[in-house]
């Protein structure tokens, strides 16, 4: 797979965990909705990763692309949840994204700037380094 291929897949990747973890970070972040978006990738990036290591490690899922897929369920699940439980509709998420569209797109091509340069400066020095592979 080509070095570009895999950024596109990442950021594909990434954008549909932002999807699945916007009600999420909608009520997490409501207040400061002003970068939501960037939050929510963030948070997804996050909660997905540690809810599959979790699952995994008390042995209940295994780590794989399923297990990826069974944590992203679960948090989408947990967000879509909490916000019919505090009485959020999508046409309140709607109003948001007219409001502060220029803000999210902004924050989308900071994501892909600081994505690239994070990949040009690997592509430079792929060697893993002072860690437990050492």
């Amino acid at each position: 797979m080509s070095d570009a291929l895999a950024i596109l897949r990442f950021y594909a990747a990434s954008s549909l965990i932002l999807v699945f973890t916007l009600p999420l970070a909608w009520n997490f972040f409501r207040k400061s909705s002003r970068h939501l978006l960037l939050y929510s990738r963030f948070l997804g990036l996050l909660l997905v990763n540690y809810t599959v290591w979790l699952l995994s490690a008390l042995g209940l899922l295994a780590f794989s692309f399923r297990g990826i897929l069974i944590s992203l369920l679960l948090l989408a699940a947990g967000g879509a949840f909490l916000c019919r439980m505090r009485g959020i509709s999508p046409g309140e998420i709607r109003q948001w994204w007219r409001r502060s569209w220029k803000t999210a797109l902004f924050d989308e091509a900071v994501f892909v700037a600081s994505l690239i340069a994070f990949a040009l400066l690997v592509s430079y020095y792929p060697k893993i380094f002072g860690t437990e592979k050492n």
